[in-house]
């Protein structure tokens, strides 16, 4: 495997198992939007079980309601955009030594591979909003969507117990279809695109501190190459980019849409990397000399006489066929089932969890089966309802 392709499926396997980091953070930020339950439901008991059904919606009653409301639902997300801004401050540091240290072991080639600027995530545009008015502005819409919604139940007749449930939800049934499950869902999505977002901004600032032995051979248009997940929930938008190669700064940067997990990856110019006359590269345990200039000499016994013209096309060749083998080009691309099918078994497991790695190894179920359209994942009780015939056979 040569160095384009081993960078490839190396930042990929990481992108996956960030998801697993990314999932840890959803769950902090659901507790603490699912905290605010209670507090809601006694609120709204407390203002509209001896509230007359055809109060005046603007009477002092309602603007009380409001003003208490306002703070309720407004203070779990700035808690929120606090602990994500200093999770984020964290996670860029590590991001800057993951991608560097990767870059300093996986080289065949002895390199000094540059870190990347630190970023400061508080003031990072990510789909053209920091994660602060990002948060802003979900909490303000999560207040006025919940006193519409409460005036819009009261006024339409329905029971104090219905209206509490539709807003406030219940924790038995994971506050699914409530407003306050609704919110979750958009803070989830802000906790993936932040994160996804801070990974693609380390990756890219890594090219740029390193741009100088970017480039297909030289090519200064084809310096980076977009990568989407292949799979049932690939959105038309990556996967018509999928593939495609850009100028460092030029084209589209994921994420292109909400919890994208496309990726941009570096294409390595092995001319530029082998440097000068003479390098060092990677020959199984130690480092070999390389001299393009002697090897050259040792081929044509008439290099004596070939004027400086031939001598530069001869050496010039010889990087390129080398820099061909070792570095590579353009990684060939292939779907994410592929992929994962080529992966350890310990890997698949942590991917999918070990009933349906193997359900998926033995060919019993594609990929596509584990999640439903909207990209959610089904649990082992839905899968055997769904496909009984598969599990009775494996698991």
């Amino acid at each position: 495997m040569n160095f384009n392709q081993q960078i490839h499926d190396e930042i990929t396997i990481h992108s996956i198992l960030l998801l697993d980091y990314i999932r840890g953070l959803q769950k902090k930020s659901s507790k603490t939007i699912f905290d605010t339950s209670p507090a809601l439901r006694l609120l709204l008991l407390d203002h509209l079980s001896d509230l007359p059904r055809f109060e005046s919606l603007n009477s002092k009653q309602w603007r009380n309601f409001a003003k208490r409301l306002e703070t309720i639902i407004k203070a779990p997300f700035a808690i929120l955009e606090s602990n994500l801004m200093n999770e984020s401050s964290l996670f860029v540091k590590h991001e800057a030594e993951y991608i560097t240290g990767l870059f300093r072991e996986i080289s065949p080639v002895l390199h000094k591979w540059n870190k990347p600027k630190e970023q400061k995530p508080e003031s990072e545009i990510i789909m053209g909003m920091t994660t602060t008015d990002r948060f802003q502005e979900l909490a303000e819409n999560h207040y006025k969507s919940i006193l519409l919604k409460t005036k819009s139940l009261f006024r339409a007749g329905y029971s104090v117990p219905a209206i509490v449930t539709a807003i406030a939800g219940i924790q038995s049934r994971n506050y699914a279809g409530s407003s306050i499950g609704t919110a979750n869902n958009h803070a989830k999505t802000i906790v993936n695109t932040t994160i996804s977002g801070m990974a693609e901004t380390s990756l890219q600032g890594f090219i740029v501190a390193n741009q100088d032995v970017m480039g297909l051979y030289g090519d200064t248009s084809k310096q980076e190459v977009f990568v989407a997940v292949l799979d049932a929930l690939t959105t038309p938008i990556c996967a018509k980019t999928d593939g495609k190669v850009f100028a460092i700064g030029k084209g589209l940067y994921p994420p292109l849409h909400y919890n994208c997990r496309s990726r941009r990856y570096p294409i390595i110019n092995g001319v530029a990397l082998a440097g000068g006359r003479i390098f060092y590269y990677r020959d199984g345990r130690s480092y070999a000399r390389k001299d393009f200039v002697a090897d050259a000499k040792i081929i044509y016994d008439d290099w004596a006489i070939k004027s400086d013209l031939e001598k530069r096309i001869i050496i010039d060749k010889m990087k390129k066929e080398w820099a061909k083998n070792f570095i590579g080009g353009v990684p060939s691309n292939y779907n994410y089932e592929a992929f994962l099918k080529n992966q350890s078994q310990v890997f698949q497991e942590r991917v999918l969890g070990k009933q349906k790695a193997k359900l998926f190894r033995e060919g019993k179920l594609s990929l596509d089966k584990f999640s439903d359209r909207s990209g959610r994942a089904l649990t082992l009780k839905q899968l055997s309802d769904m496909y009984s015939d598969s599990f009775s056979m494996t698991v």
